[in-house]
Parts: C-alpha cells; sequence; structure tokens
C-alpha cells in the first residue's frame, strides 16, 4: 500500500483550502492580540450522579448558572441551558467531523456548522457567526480566537477570546476563560465541541492550578480516562431518531424541520 508523507498530505489540505470559508490561519505571520487580564470564569465538570448523561458549569462563587444534558449516554445530541429555569439555550450535534450548534433565541443565529479536525491533522473547531469574521477554538493553544483575513500571512489578525485550561488530569474537570465582551452562551455552547471530540483524555496535556496531579500508573488507570472519550462517537445513529420531538422543540420554539427531523 503507497503511503504519503505527512507533510504532503498537509500542504495539499491547505492548498485545497486556499480559497475555502475555513481556511488555514498563518500562525507564523499573524499578528495575535492577546486575551483580556480580566476574563469571565466558569469551570465544566461531570456531574457526580450522571456523569454520562450531565455536565455543569459553575461560577467561581460556586453557583451553577447552565448545564449540559443528553437523554442518554449514547445520544450525540446535547442541550444547553439554565440550571435554575431549565430554559434551553442552545442544542450542540457531535460527529468526529461536521459537529453543529444552533441557538434557541438569539436572533440571527441560527443552525451553524462547525469544521473540526481531518484525519492526522487537528485543526481545532472552527465556525462562523454574524459578524463574517472566523472563529476558532485551536487545536494546540486552546485558545478562542476570532480571525480576520484567515490564510492572509502578515495581514491575517487573531483576537484571542477565550481559554480553556485543564485542571485535573485525566478527568472532566476544565476551567473556561472568556473575555466579557463575548456572549458567554456562545463561547460555552461552541467550547463543548472540541472538549467532547478533540480534546477527550487530554493526555499530553499540562494541568494548570491547584487540582494538577500525576498520571496514574499503567496499572491503576482513572475509570474516567479508559472511556474518557464520548461513546456516542463510536456508535453510528441515525440523526435524532432517538430523541422525542418535544426534547429540543418545547412550547414556543419555532417549529425547524431540521430539529424534529
Amino acid at each position: 500500500m503507497n503511503t504519503i508523507p505527512l507533510y504532503m498530505a498537509e500542504k495539499a489540505v491547505k492548498t485545497a483550502n486556499a480559497f475555502s470559508p475555513f481556511a488555514f490561519p498563518s500562525k507564523a505571520n499573524g499578528s495575535v492580540a492577546p486575551l483580556t487580564t480580566t476574563p469571565q470564569i466558569f469551570y465544566l465538570r461531570r456531574d457526580t450522579a450522571n456523569p454520562r448523561t450531565q455536565i455543569n458549569v459553575f461560577s467561581p462563587d460556586g453557583t451553577k448558572p447552565y448545564v449540559y444534558e443528553r437523554q442518554h449516554r449514547l445520544s450525540s445530541h446535547w442541550r444547553m441551558s439554565r440550571a435554575d429555569t431549565s430554559e434551553p439555550i442552545s442544542v450542540i450535534t457531535l460527529a468526529l467531523t461536521g459537529s453543529t450548534f444552533e441557538f434557541y433565541a438569539k436572533p440571527g443565529l441560527k443552525m451553524r456548522k462547525v469544521a473540526t479536525k481531518l484525519p492526522l491533522l487537528p485543526i481545532g473547531c472552527r465556525f462562523y457567526l454574524n459578524d463574517g469574521a472566523m472563529y476558532q477554538w485551536d487545536a494546540n493553544t486552546r485558545y478562542l480566537e476570532r480571525v480576520i483575513n484567515p490564510g492572509g500571512g502578515v495581514e491575517e489578525k487573531r483576537q484571542r477570546l477565550g481559554h480553556a485550561s485543564l485542571l485535573r488530569r485525566f478527568s472532566f474537570d476544565w476551567e473556561i476563560q472568556i473575555d466579557p465582551r463575548v456572549d458567554p452562551e456562545v463561547a460555552l455552547t461552541t467550547v463543548l465541541i472540541p472538549l467532547l471530540t478533540e480534546w477527550p483524555n487530554s493526555i499530553l496535556d499540562h494541568t494548570a492550578g491547584v487540582r494538577a496531579v500525576l498520571p496514574p500508573s499503567n496499572t491503576n488507570l482513572n475509570r474516567e480516562f479508559v472511556d474518557g472519550i464520548d461513546p456516542s462517537l463510536l456508535v453510528y445513529s441515525e440523526p435524532k431518531s432517538d430523541l422525542p420531538k418535544d426534547f429540543f422543540n418545547p412550547p414556543g420554539f419555532m417549529h425547524d424541520p431540521w430539529i424534529e427531523g
């Protein structure tokens, strides 16, 4: 079987994406505006009682403003809602490629398809909002960036608007920093995609904060590390076939054939 060197494959992909809306940023040449020193901070942790179907979002003061939920451990559909009122905010559908997210009540911001990793070439999570700029959760730095003129070399401009940091290795325990100018609901919706598809076990991460721990030995692996990857990504199922129609379509929500299938 003939094989192609990785550098040639990467060059071919970059050439093919030269005129793509998800063009490769020119990290070596583009200018970068750093993240603010006073970001909003949230913590993402799996629910203790329902670790496979619920992820809680905490504020630094210990309150829980948001929650991600899905109906069962093999479902690829997550719903983000307010923890106190259960008001739905967004729907995230995970896939190895072509994940999507959609908001319930943000005018002009409906379903968006996300460009995620390519085989052997992790490119991060890339998407567009309503301002025409490309946004990405970078696969290497874990920064949320707003990219102007992607692939434009010295004319490319990237502004860092968020960052994801692993707090506890081999566990789903993340700190998310978000620029105050960014809608936190948009940032928290989009960051779930790389967290569950590209960064599931975080084997090579350097942990941050007081929760940093040494990796377990080969004979004492943490259970969450063993099956850390989202099982819904390993099981084929027809989109939305396992969901009742009212799960993502609460009273008053506009009919959408994409959601109801």
